[in-house]
């Protein structure tokens, strides 16, 4: 069976030359019927442009870890592919707790250097009680601390209030066991009561 790309990026199958049960006549059909259903997934998506947009939400705060399976100063000969998880407690700028977090990463790279540097691509879930959670994920030099020294990462996504979530952000590992954490998050905004 062969399968193309249209413009709009979905795979459409067809059977290939061999292939009994599909006649010349509704191949045609099915060629001639991609057109049409471009418009309308062209229409669509001109209607879902037209909705209004929610501002993207900056969310600070210090991301304080707990427990964490792996020392911040790598050991020697640690193997590529290795796993690690930390836990978190959330804080404001007030040093208030407002949630809570884990981290799972996978070594991808050592860097051979005194004390070895490690790469990791790390997945993060920032729990807030009653509001929901964001997820972010990024690959990165873990090196701990390292103040001054921000880290891209993407949203993802996201739970409760956060469902629809993306955006990005930065973490800043500012000491042993506080890393900085602002998230540029846009969000959906709710939908419309019926009858509004």
């Amino acid at each position: 069976m062969r399968r193309r790309w249209r413009r709009d990026h979905q795979l459409i199958a067809f059977p290939g030359p061999n292939v009994s049960g599909m006649s010349q006549v509704s191949r045609r059909s099915a060629l001639l019927a991609v057109p049409a259903s471009a418009t309308l997934v062209a229409a669509g998506a001109a209607n879902a442009s037209a909705a209004p947009l929610a501002s993207p939400a900056i969310l600070t705060f210090t991301a304080r870890r707990t427990k964490v399976t792996i020392p911040n100063v790598p050991p020697a000969g640690i193997p590529l592919g290795s796993t690690y998880i930390a836990l978190l407690d959330l804080f404001d700028k007030d040093g208030a707790k407002v949630g809570d977090g884990s981290v799972h990463g996978s070594i991808v790279d050592i860097l051979v250097e005194i004390p070895p540097k490690i790469v990791v691509q790390a997945h993060a879930i920032f729990r807030f009680p009653s509001i929901g959670e964001i997820h972010t994920t990024n690959m990165h030099i873990r090196q701990i601390p390292n103040p001054g020294v921000r880290h891209f990462v993407a949203i993802t996504g996201g739970t409760g209030d956060y469902r629809t979530a993306r955006g990005s952000g930065t973490i800043e590992h500012v000491h042993d066991t506080d890393t900085l954490v602002v998230l540029n998050v846009m969000v959906d905004p709710p939908p419309a009561a019926p009858g509004t």
